[in-house]
């Protein structure tokens, strides 16, 4: 008889740090500490360390991490340590299989509730998009695999999980982004290299990857503490400058933020909503929790504003949106649905070999 079949397959509630730490609490264990006023962040960190995912998991479900190396791993939720409010949990690092030197989890996305077709997009430094099927990996062997095939040099910036009809946006350091419709990205095998989503010049390279509806608001932050938030496509906009106007797949792309003068390089863009809060930290260690809501909208080709006040040659190196409205609601439908059940996954497909497929354009 394997472990498994001996372990209930019970709802659960899985948290990850900023700091690449994570732990998982029973749902009935986390409904009484938040009916007790301890709330969404009812887990204690290291000092300065914050939640920014936490997702309703089975016990039985798979949690899949990906690395900048374009590898994946997988782990069973099960494995991952039940933790205490008083604890911080255990580093991912420690959980998985050895990483090489240098590599880093990029992204963890969980299989669980998910019909119908499902996608994973992948981003890299170089502008290349690829999609693959939800089903290609929902049978994972742990020490990892090929997730999608990078060519030298390259490395991965974001994983995405869609269900084929959204609209990605790809950013660059140097303050440029592609808005195009996930169908121009068709399906292809797990290791597969993907095509190009973005065209950046040589001393360019992407930095982030968004799904997103023509009402999203885009936030973006540069290296010297400046950003500002943009809506992605305005039906009516009084200016083309305003909005990201949707191209084609391997464009050049437009202006996201001006990267010239005081502003520096872009860190990081990405979808958010007025109730959401950021963590921003630098180069020297700083860390600054902010509002999304006190951050100003302005049009997509204008500087800015400061979103962080910097010391010396200190430097943004980071943001991270914190868990928060949005998960709280899924942990409430989680409790109302808590003897429904999760529908099953589709049945993954033969394995493939890990010889990348070459289908760049």
């Amino acid at each position: 008889m394997d472990i498994e079949d001996l372990i209930p397959n019970e709802e659960m509630v899985l948290m990850i740090t900023q700091d690449g730490y994570i732990k998982r609490m029973p749902l009935d264990t986390y409904k009484q500490q938040r009916r007790g006023g301890l709330g969404l962040m009812g887990m204690e960190t290291k000092e300065e360390d914050v939640v920014t995912d936490l997702f309703v998991s089975m016990t039985h479900d798979h949690v899949m991490f990906f690395t900048d190396f374009g590898k994946m791993y997988s782990l069973k939720a099960w494995q991952v340590p039940v933790g205490s409010r008083q604890s911080k949990g255990k580093p991912i690092v420690n959980l998985l299989p050895k990483l090489e030197e240098g590599e880093r989890i990029m992204a963890t996305r969980p299989i669980t509730k998910l019909a119908g077709d499902h996608y994973l997009v992948f981003a890299t430094r170089a502008g290349i998009i690829k999609k693959t099927p939800l089903s290609a990996y929902a049978n994972i062997r742990s020490r990892g695999l090929i997730a999608v095939g990078l060519e030298e040099g390259d490395k991965l910036v974001d994983v995405k999980l869609t269900d084929g009809s959204k609209e990605i946006i790809l950013a660059t350091r140097k303050g440029l982004a592609a808005r195009f419709d996930e169908g121009q990205v068709r399906p292809m095998g797990r290791p597969a290299h993907g095509v190009i989503g973005i065209r950046p010049d040589q001393d360019d390279e992407v930095v982030s990857m968004a799904t997103v509806t023509s009402d999203s608001q885009l936030l973006t932050v540069t290296e010297n503490g400046y950003g500002k938030i943009s809506v992605v496509g305005k039906k009516e906009a009084d200016d083309e400058r305003d909005t990201y106007r949707k191209t084609h797949r391997g464009s050049k792309g437009v202006i996201t933020i001006r990267t010239e003068g005081r502003n520096g390089d872009v860190v990081s863009v990405m979808e958010v909503e007025k109730d959401d809060e950021l963590i921003l930290a630098t180069v020297n260690g700083m860390v600054q929790r902010i509002r999304v809501a006190d951050i100003r909208v302005m049009g997509r080709a204008t500087q800015g504003v400061t979103v962080m006040d910097l010391r010396d040659d200190d430097k943004v190196i980071a943001v991270a949106r914190l868990a928060g409205r949005k998960e709280e609601q899924a942990v409430q439908e989680a409790e109302v649905h808590e003897d429904a059940g999760f529908p099953e996954m589709m049945e993954p497909e033969d394995p493939e070999n890990d010889t990348p497929e070459q289908e760049e354009e």
